[in-house]
């Protein structure tokens, strides 16, 4: 049975990571390797002695990024911190909003998107205010004229009532920042 469970090696181009394009198939691999590893759970039982097994199932590559660890768990942490990147909510929120179905794209292929897309919004049991509360918020950091509010808002996701408030500390300082420019008061 664990040789039909045994997982592909782990060869991913670190370049790639850093826009989270590699995230499936990290995410893939993991379910693989620890499917696996639970076959083994008779004969290795410790978390040193799985990290050994993981060393087998990838790339050199990779392996230079584990090599000081010595537990299963943390490499598949610091493995999954290298390759899966999560979108801000609010950005996630509006990506799945603005998607509209691309010319010659059938409705089941733009409706996988949407699904694909709402995957990444990590949407949580809310109350009908919460809900609102979060359409709000995206909407408000989408619609902003200024980007560099945008840019900063989107840097950490916060609740409505904070939200505008950085947005509005954020607005008096680039109007202020101009005045820097133009003395004469």
């Amino acid at each position: 049975m664990d040789k039909v469970l045994r997982p592909d090696k782990l060869e991913l181009d670190l370049s790639t990571s850093a826009n989270g394009g590699n995230a499936n198939k990290f995410v893939h691999w993991k379910t693989t390797m620890e499917n696996f590893v639970e076959t083994l759970k008779d004969t290795v039982t410790t978390d040193d002695a799985k990290y050994k097994v993981l060393i087998n199932f990838i790339s050199p590559d990779i392996f230079l990024h584990i090599s000081e660890l010595t537990k299963y768990s943390e490499a598949l942490a610091l493995l999954q911190a290298l390759f899966v990147k999560t979108k801000n909510p609010n950005y996630a929120h509006h990506c799945l909003a603005m998607r509209t179905q691309k010319e010659e794209e059938s409705i089941e292929l733009y409706l996988l998107s949407l699904e694909k897309l709402a995957k990444e919004c990590d949407f949580k049991e809310v109350t009908a205010a919460l809900h609102q509360e979060e359409c709000i918020r995206t909407a408000f950091v989408s619609g902003l004229s200024s980007h560099q509010i945008r840019q900063r808002l989107l840097e950490d996701t916060k609740s409505l009532s904070d939200t505008t408030k950085a947005a509005t500390t954020l607005e008096q300082a680039l109007r202020d920042s101009k005045h820097y420019n133009h003395p004469g008061y």
